[in-house]
Parts: structure tokens; sequence; C-alpha cells
């Protein structure tokens, strides 16, 4: 769905997604509507961008400094093709906050544009084109949704995320693949891992799996599906769909899969020296039931290593109506993938 300035506009209440009404009825309408409706689209005209980009020269996706200097992130360089169209006061949001290293196939951002810039953009005959000529190889603008809602928020109105963690599980390691998967040479076992995944699925506070600390209460994610799986000799991905996710946690979260898989390790409270080798100790701990104590306990310390941020993809950011304006892409994904989503 699409608005211009002439489209008859709901207000939509951003937590909930629900309509907002007037009390007084066609008074209040007659009233407000129109200015509301002017307001909106002449000082607040937003814009939605889809983002793929491969993260591995980047600081993350978004806008940072160091000094006087700007670092090399995908929000910078967002902002410097906008600049180049001679688009100067323009804000720009990302939806997911990725680290560096870490790359997208369906990152979504919003534009706030004011009425000048706005009125310079509609003498452009093909926006994404102009936009990804002045972007680097390796950024590119996948759709744009050039009259969003007003309400829409890159950040804050996402239903759902979906993020994929790859790993190449193999002896030698592969220098062509090393911007893209994660490499481990340890034999992983995909039936352990997804033993132990299984315990995340659902509403939980993930405090454990996060790389800052932070309030429990504001560290609650619904995660309504967890998958690993191996799609081919020597590889193992990890699929993830979440509300919402903590800082790295994704990364910490795939890091604990990796220990919990890894034979004698973290599977096991301790081992004991008997007849000159080691024995496992007889009181040993299953991954789902470690995996279990991890989340009851909520401490960082028990939880895995931070897998690197080079395996980590996100995929795409599913949005409720009158907000979907990616959801092909969404769709494109999930068909492919048979996920069973809800």
């Amino acid at each position: 769905m699409s608005f211009t300035p002439d489209t008859a506009i709901t207000l939509y209440d951003v937590p909930t997604g629900a309509p907002l009404l007037f009390k007084n009825s066609k008074t209040a309408a007659s009233s407000f509507e129109q200015p509301l409706r002017d307001a909106f689209f002449e000082e607040h005209r937003r814009m939605a961008l889809l983002v793929s980009y491969c993260g591995a020269a980047y600081a993350g996706s978004q806008f940072q400094k160091q000094g006087h200097r700007c670092l090399p992130t995908i929000e910078f360089h967002l902002r410097e093709a906008f600049k180049r169209l001679a688009l100067k006061d323009i804000r720009l949001s990302m939806a997911s906050r990725t680290d560096a290293g870490v790359h997208a196939l369906g990152q979504v951002a919003h534009v706030r544009l004011s009425e000048q810039d706005s009125q310079r953009l509609n003498k452009i005959d093909n926006l994404q084109r102009a936009l990804n000529r002045y972007l680097p190889a390796d950024i590119a603008i996948q759709a744009i949704a050039p009259w969003a809602h007003p309400q829409f928020h890159a950040q804050q109105t996402p239903k759902r995320r979906w993020y994929r963690y790859v790993i190449y599980n193999h002896s030698e390691r592969h220098p062509l693949l090393a911007p893209y998967a994660h490499w481990e040479y340890s034999p992983l076992n995909i039936d352990t891992m997804q033993a132990a995944a299984s315990v995340l699925v659902g509403s939980h506070v993930m405090s454990a799996f996060k790389g800052s600390p932070a309030e429990a209460a504001a560290d609650s994610c619904h995660l309504e599906h967890l998958r690993v799986y191996c799609p081919a000799p020597r590889w193992i991905v990890v699929d993830l769909v979440a509300n919402r996710f903590l800082y790295q946690m994704v990364r910490i979260i795939v890091g604990t899969l990796i220990e919990l898989a890894q034979t004698g390790r973290t599977t096991q409270r301790r081992s004991i020296w008997w007849r000159g080798s080691w024995q496992p100790s007889p009181n040993t701990i299953k991954p789902a039931e470690k995996m279990q104590q991890i989340m009851n306990v909520q401490n960082r310390q028990l939880a895995g290593k931070t897998a690197p941020a080079r395996g980590l993809t996100l995929l795409g950011i599913d949005y409720p109506p009158p907000f979907d304006y990616f959801k092909t892409h969404w769709c494109d994904l999930y068909t492919r993938d048979l996920l069973p989503l809800v």
C-alpha cells in the first residue's frame, strides 16, 4: 500500500497497531483530519527503504563517529547518497542495528524528509537507481516505498525479525568463505544443537544471552522459531525468528550451541583423572538440561562465547499492516525456505 498527500489516512497506535478513533465523530473529522494530513505529509514525509549489504568492510549499520571522523557504516553511506542528490535535511533510522561484519538481505530503514527535500525527490525519475549509483558496490537498495505511512517507524513497528547464522564445519578452513561463514573445525552434533535450541523457543527473559548488562524486565523476547539444520555436508545453519533481539543475542546463542555440541565441553560438570586417561564424570548433564540451567540462572557467564559476526545475516523484517511495504520480500524467504512460521 502506498500513500500520497491526497490519501485519506488513519492514525494508528504504534505499540498495538490499533486505529486511533476520534471521540467526536463528524465534527472532529472535518476539523482535524485535513490539517493532520497536511502536517504529516508536508513536514514529516516518510520513505521506507529495503537495503541489502555485505557488512565485512563496515563498522556496523548505525551511524558512528570517532572523534571528528565518521566511521564507515551502512547508515553513513545511505546519508551520503541522499546528499549527492542534494537532499540535506533528512533523518534516517535503521530497523536493526547490526554489528560490524554482519550482513543483511532485508534490512529496512525509514527516512524523514522536509518539504523542500520532498519536492526535490518528486523530480527524480528513478530514485532507487539514482541512490544506488552513489552507494558502494557492497550496499544496494532493493526497493523503495516513496510515500510511507506517517506513523511508520522502521525500528519500532516490526512484528518479527529473521536472522540466520552459517557455520562451515570442516577440519580445514576455506579462505573464500571467511567473510560469510564461521569456520568451526571440531565436529558438531546437529541433534545435540537442536535439542538445546528447543529450550529457547517461546517467551523468555534472555539476559543470559545479552552482550551488555541491562534490567531483566527489558530483556524479554518471544522467540517463535529456532531451527538448526544441515542443508549440505560440512554446512550448519541456525535460523532464528523473534519479535526482537537483544544486543549480540543471536551470536551468543550460537556460541552456546557450538560449545554444547562439542564432545567433552560444557556437556559435563567435570572430568576426573583415572588410570592415566580422562574419564567422564558420572554426573553428566545433557545439553538441553544445561541450556535450561542457563535460562533458570540468567547468568551471562554460564552461556557460551560470542560467535564471530561474519556468519550472521539479517534475512528480513516483517511488519503488520499498514506498514508491510516489503511483504513480498518476506514471503519469498518464507516460500523458499519453507519455514513453519505462525
